[in-house]
């Protein structure tokens, strides 16, 4: 695995960003950093069916006061996805 990128967090944005390459077909984002500003990025959630939904304001919302009254500060997202070469 070779890293590709690597944008690390600063107090403005709170985000640490990782990307890299196993061999020729694949890569990993890795991504991690303050919730709120996670989940402002996100757009869809996987259901427990594993399908996929529109993630709306309020499950954010919800999500947020969830990770704050469990004491969690952060969010951590992977995703693997192949390379176009």
């Amino acid at each position: 695995m070779r890293l590709l990128c690597l944008y690390s967090t600063n107090l403005i944005h709170r985000v640490c960003v990782v990307c890299s390459i196993e061999g020729m077909m694949c890569a990993r984002l890795f991504t991690k950093g303050a919730a709120e500003i996670i989940l402002k990025l996100c757009t869809k959630r996987i259901r427990d069916d594993s399908g996929v939904a529109r993630l709306t304001q309020e499950e954010k919302e919800q999500l947020l006061e969830d990770f704050s009254k469990d004491g969690n500060r952060s969010v951590h997202h992977h995703r693997k996805f192949p390379v176009c070469v």
